[in-house]
């Protein structure tokens, strides 16, 4: 009987390299359409205490500017004073926005940041990076970058006179 170990390696590392092959370009491919790519967007997200609902919110492409309606369902009216969206983690101390028409009775949904100022909201506000201060995440954004921060939301109760300051998760991709 012949000694055939030698073909028997040979056709070992044949096989053994098309299969590594074929998972090496699988793997290009799965990475090159992006279903695996990091960061390549965020899953839409709005969460504030309980009380306060994000009912829209959104992301310009092209200015960075933010549309936000919020939906007020504390026990009592409310007057939302500020607000600032952006990566700081402690309370911002400067750089808020200012709400001219932020009285919210019980139930009552009003845009508090709109680029078309529906109700009177904030017609330029931005997300902020935290390092940066006052400076914006993306201020020519385009469709496919993201933002993941905080939104800080200030507002008075108006039958008591406290004021309060609450915070939730916010991340978005610009549209």
């Amino acid at each position: 009987m012949k000694n055939f170990k030698a073909q028997n390696a040979l056709e070992y590392l044949i096989s053994y390299s098309w299969m590594i092959l074929a998972a090496i370009v699988l793997v290009a491919i799965v990475f090159y359409s992006g279903v695996l790519a990091a960061g390549a967007s965020v899953t839409p997200a709005c969460s504030l205490p309980p009380g306060i609902a994000c009912v829209a919110y959104k992301l310009e492409s092209g200015t960075g500017y933010m549309d936000l309606r919020l939906r007020q369902s504390l026990p009592r009216p409310i007057n939302v004073t500020q607000f600032k969206c952006t990566q700081e983690t402690a309370v911002p101390t400067d750089g808020w926005a200012d709400v001219s028409n932020g009285t919210m009775r019980i139930g009552e949904e009003k845009w508090i940041a709109s680029t078309e100022s529906r109700d009177g909201g904030v017609a330029n506000a931005s997300c902020y990076q935290a390092a940066l201060g006052n400076v914006t995440v993306f201020p020519d954004a385009r469709v496919g970058q993201h933002f993941s921060g905080k939104l800080w939301i200030r507002y008075t109760e108006l039958d008591t006179g406290a004021t309060r300051t609450v915070s939730g998760d916010f991340a978005q991709n610009y549209e």
